[in-house]
């Protein structure tokens, strides 16, 4: 089982959009594949889902009545840390596409840093959770918000096999790569864990000369690490995300739907599976 995770302190730079229909396209491939939603968004676990995968119920219910999702695997069941799920507990079939599966991902946890202030090893909690599935997947995916938080810590401590970098070609979005850098620097030392950057996926490229030249800088910066495919600007892709439904699904012919079938091609080849 190979683990990764996308990550960027950056919103709004296709993160979520990525991870889907990385997953989405593993999944189509054969590749037994889960997607564990630790943004507390919930934006894959809409996408995957549905709107109503989550609702305000269940944010406002009282703990040992809701779904379980994610919250009771990293915080515990009632917020008892003492009382964790297993990840398996929580992990359910995406009904659109087979051998695509989803850990939920719940509002709850942007209370994760509080929650977990005082409890030891707090950082390998969700790579200790995935241990036990390393033979019923091929590939995890983990959603990340956009901070540098306990949960965004989770997730590159577990995801062994690498982070994946999305970006934009705007000149903030390049910009806070430095931060993110030297968060996953400082990680490292912490945790004496080498932590690869796995690969960058540059999304919502235009022709235009400035985007060109911002992935020239990007080009210049990582090298190899870039991912050749890189997604363009296209509608079909803005409106699958806004609807929250797979690209694949929703406009499989279009250049966006295209890009991110070339790019999963490359994925597959780069992580030798």
């Amino acid at each position: 089982m190979k683990v990764f995770a996308f990550g960027n302190n950056k919103g709004g730079i296709t993160k979520t959009t990525s991870t889907v229909n990385l997953a989405y396209g593993l999944a189509c491939r054969g590749y037994r594949t889960a997607v564990v939603d630790a943004d507390a968004q919930c934006n894959s676990t809409y996408t995957l889902l549905g709107i109503d995968a989550i609702d305000y119920d269940d944010a406002v219910a009282e703990l040992d009545t809701r779904p379980a999702t994610l919250f009771d695997v990293i915080i515990g069941v009632n917020g008892d840390q003492r009382h964790r799920r297993n990840l398996a507990d929580v992990i359910v079939p995406v009904p659109q596409q087979e051998g695509l599966y989803l850990a939920k991902g719940s509002v709850q946890l942007a209370n994760a840093d509080i929650l977990l202030a005082a409890s030891k090893g707090r950082e390998k909690i969700l790579h200790r959770a995935l241990q036990p599935l390393a033979d019923q997947f091929d590939v995890v995916l983990i959603d990340t918000p956009p901070t540098l938080g306990m949960m965004p810590v989770n997730a590159f401590v577990a995801a062994r096999d690498g982070i994946i970098i999305p970006i934009t070609p705007q000149s903030y979005s390049v910009l806070g790569i430095r931060t993110l850098e030297e968060a996953l620097q400082q990680l490292r030392d912490e945790v004496e864990l080498s932590i690869p950057i796995f690969g960058v996926v540059a999304a919502k490229v235009q022709r235009t000369k400035n985007a060109t030249d911002r992935m020239k800088q990007v080009r210049g910066y990582f090298g190899e690490l870039l991912f050749k495919t890189t997604i363009p600007i296209n509608e079909k892709v803005e409106e699958a995300s806004d609807m929250q439904v797979p690209l694949f699904t929703y406009a499989a012919k279009s250049t966006g739907a295209v890009a991110y079938a070339a790019l999963v091609d490359e994925f597959v080849a780069r992580a030798g599976l």
